[in-house]
Formats: C-alpha cells, sequence, structure tokens
C-alpha cells in the first residue's frame, strides 16, 4: 500500500507550524516543508522545477505524492493597500501551481478562507452558497479558489476560519497573556464565526492526504473549522475561563466592531457548515475545550522549553 508524502508549501505560519508538529520527525506520515529563502512562490520557473524533481522522487519510492499550500498573504489590513502583493501570491501563484500540480497528475490541497463569503447568511454556510468578498484579502483567497478550479478537477479546497494554535502571536496566546496578567480587555461582540485550532486543521490535512493515497476520488471544495458557533468576545470568555477561573470573564467587556476602531469590514457572520467534509472523508474537529487545553498546554511547553 502507498504511503503518504505530503510536500507542505510554507513554514512560517500557524497551519505551516501546526502541520510540522503533528506529522513529524517521528510523526505519522514524512513529509517535506518548502518555504523561503530556499522555494518561493512567487517565482514559478522555480516551483515547476522543484515540484516537479520533488513528485519523481517521492514516486520513485513507492509513495503517493500529495501538495499543501498552506502559504498565503493573510494580513487582512495590509492587504487593502497592498492589492497587488496579495493577488500575486493568493490568487496568481495558487494558479501556477495548481497547473504544475494538474500536469504532474498529483493533488493539491489548497487553504481558504471564511473571508470569501459575505457575513449575511442566516445559517452556516455551506461550500455551494455564493461567495461576495467585503476585503481585499477575501477577493484575493477567492480568485485563488477559482484559479485551482480551473488547472483541473484533481484538488481538495479546504475553507476554515479563526485559526488559533500554540505558534507565534495569535488570538489564543494574546488572551492567555491578558488573562494571566489580570488586564481587562474590550472585545467585539458583533462578528459570529468557528474558531478552529490550526493542530485540528492540521490533522484533518493530513488525514485527507492519507485518504488521498489510499485511493480516495472525493475531489472539491470543504470545509473544516472548529465546532462552536460563538462571537470574538465569547470566544475571549473560554480563554480567560480556561486560564484564570469564571471570576476572569468579568474581566472581558463587549464592544461592537465601530468601537474596536476597525475601518477594514469583517464578515459578521461567517460560520462555516462541515457536515461534507465529515460525510466524504470521517473527518470532524474535536470539542473546542478540548482543543483549547491542549493547544494552551502547548504554549506553556514552547516558552519553558
Amino acid at each position: 500500500m502507498k504511503r503518504t508524502y505530503p510536500v507542505i508549501i510554507g513554514r512560517s505560519g500557524q497551519l505551516a507550524q501546526s502541520l510540522a508538529s503533528e506529522a513529524g520527525p517521528g510523526g505519522a506520515v514524512s513529509r517535506v516543508f518548502l518555504g523561503r529563502p530556499e522555494f518561493d512562490l512567487l517565482d514559478s520557473n522555480s516551483v515547476q522545477d522543484t515540484v516537479r524533481r520533488l513528485v519523481d522522487g517521492i514516486r520513485k519510492a513507492g509513495n503517493e505524492p500529495v501538495i499543501v499550500n498552506a502559504s498565503a498573504y493573510t494580513n487582512v489590513r495590509a492587504a487593502e493597500t497592498s492589492a497587488e502583493a496579495a493577488h500575486a501570491l493568493n490568487a496568481e501563484a495558487v494558479g501556477v501551481l495548481a497547473g504544475i500540480c494538474d500536469s504532474e497528475a498529483t493533488c493539491l490541497i489548497h487553504i481558504s478562507t471564511d473571508y470569501v463569503f459575505d457575513g449575511r447568511a442566516a445559517h452556516p454556510y455551506r461550500e455551494t452558497d455564493p461567495t461576495g468578498p467585503l476585503t481585499v484579502y477575501g477577493q484575493s483567497k477567492r480568485l485563488g479558489e477559482e484559479a485551482v478550479r480551473a488547472a483541473g478537477n484533481n484538488h481538495l479546497i479546504v475553507r476554515t476560519a479563526w485559526l488559533y494554535s500554540p505558534f507565534g502571536r495569535n488570538f489564543l496566546s494574546i488572551m492567555k497573556q491578558r488573562a494571566e496578567t489580570g488586564d481587562t480587555v474590550r472585545v467585539v461582540a458583533d462578528q459570529t464565526g468557528c474558531p478552529t485550532s490550526a493542530i485540528d486543521l492540521a490533522n484533518a490535512v493530513l488525514s485527507l492526504a492519507n485518504h488521498i493515497a489510499t485511493g480516495s476520488t472525493a475531489r472539491g471544495t470543504y470545509h473544516f473549522c472548529g465546532p462552536n458557533i460563538m462571537t470574538w468576545h465569547a470566544f475571549a470568555r473560554a480563554i480567560f475561563r480556561q486560564v484564570a477561573g469564571e471570576a476572569a470573564c468579568r474581566r472581558v467587556l463587549p464592544i461592537s466592531s465601530d468601537e474596536f476602531g476597525d475601518d477594514v469590514p469583517r464578515p459578521a457572520y461567517s460560520a462555516l457548515d462541515c457536515q461534507a467534509i465529515k460525510r466524504d472523508f470521517g473527518i470532524e474537529a474535536p470539542a473546542m475545550e478540548a482543543s483549547m487545553t491542549r493547544d494552551l498546554g502547548k504554549i506553556d511547553a514552547l516558552s519553558s522549553g
């Protein structure tokens, strides 16, 4: 039986670091990571040469290559004034990569976002719901999706949302620190979505790669996110409660997006329906409390290590 061998594009982001944590060394699968400065997704010639060489080598070793694109321009605010850079990485480079994967008959797992939606839904977004991004970032990610689909049918687009992890500076690590130092925080209470551990997403991606290597023919667009639908304010309260106890939640004050002063439009509601990925692959996210406990513990372990 063939063994899956993911080629992961990206090194420094939350998902890439989570994939490194879950895939090895000593993890469930072999893998290789591609990132700057040795590998530049914006250099189409380098991408073509590197991907083809790796795919050929992996197949000669009797394994099944799967390309995972965990690289993206994710700074939503900066993208508003750097549209060219956002589109270059999130759309144009993705199209080149998808074309190479198609020519090599290699499945591409491409990560997308809830920001492709306009936030006006009254139910969790399904994969078939119409998109309508509000931001340059969301527009660039939708164009990336379209480029993947245009290249062929051998792909899985995985939309996710509200990532947190033990790695780097993100909502979980920031709220943990504020809870521990006794601070009062003001958090928006009019944006609703699904907090998602990047480690859970990494394990979902690795599971998808394994399904592909073992013969699954399911392809297309899927949603994967955490199981809880909540506001940022409610998520902050959950973190404070976990870190410092119930009484600490009094230090988490609700505010509106206007009060927060963010002039970049965000989807007011971007919960994702994840029934399709469960139906086709048996993949679903763990309970949020379990994921948070694990990730908070990893933050402590990394800071003391």
